[in-house]
């Protein structure tokens, strides 16, 4: 009873406010146990709260995962993060997809699949993705910082100052207290030359938050 000796054991170093003991001990758990899903689950969880830094050790926590539970989405979504860290952008896209495969319905798996895929540079699929993110809206403050990214992508790569613009006044929309929508709404009705528009986007940005000088310069040119 080896690994139920050291995960107990674990647990309580976690509880006793001794993490690195506990990683010791789980890794003692797995040795004679290792292909024990939630003794790997611990590993990874431990290491992430306590030594993030750790980012090699927390990958292949999460590929040993991936290899025992190859239909749980979560663990994919979880690995994708990994490889970014590791600004590893292709294993990223790679196990985000996966993500997406087995679990379509989540818009946080496609919305960090979409993030992944500007990485690379492949825009029309992070729209693609930021779309279907949008489309299921968890939450309404979420879909906001998502609809505001998408409208980034189509202002500041596409150059497409009326798709950018609807995006953006959807993300306000979602989140009347999204200030940096408000904003990146301006620059964008302002660069259209709808300055009246810019102009009642800066000022709900001010009322939000009237320490900005950028935006009060803005408003300013605006005028």
């Amino acid at each position: 009873k080896a690994d139920v000796f050291y995960s107990e054991i674990g647990d309580l170093s976690i509880q006793s406010g001794n993490p690195y003991q506990a990683v010791e001990y789980y890794k003692n758990a797995l040795k004679t146990s290792p292909d024990n899903v939630v003794l790997w689950a611990k590993l990874a969880d431990t290491l992430q709260t306590y030594y993030n830094e750790n980012v090699d050790e927390i990958t292949d926590c999460y590929n040993k995962l991936a290899e025992l539970e190859p239909s749980n989405a979560r663990i994919y979504y979880e690995l994708g993060h990994q490889y970014l860290k590791l600004d590893d952008k292709f294993n990223a896209v790679k196990v985000f997809k996966k993500a997406v495969d087995i679990d379509p319905d989540n818009a946080f798996y496609h919305n960090s699949l979409a993030f992944a895929l500007v990485q690379l540079e492949d825009y029309d699929g992070a729209i693609s993705e930021y779309q279907k993110a949008i489309k299921i809206n968890p939450d309404n403050q979420w879909t906001s910082v998502v609809s505001q990214a998408l409208g980034a992508i189509y202002h500041q790569v596409k150059d497409n100052l009326d798709a950018a613009i609807v995006s953006y006044q959807t993300a306000v929309l979602l989140d009347p207290e999204n200030v940096d929508a408000y904003v990146a709404l301006g620059e964008a009705c302002q660069e259209k030359n709808d300055f009246k528009g810019a102009i009642d986007s800066y000022c709900e940005a001010i009322k939000l938050d009237p320490t900005m000088s950028n935006v009060y310069c803005n408003l300013g040119l605006a005028l």
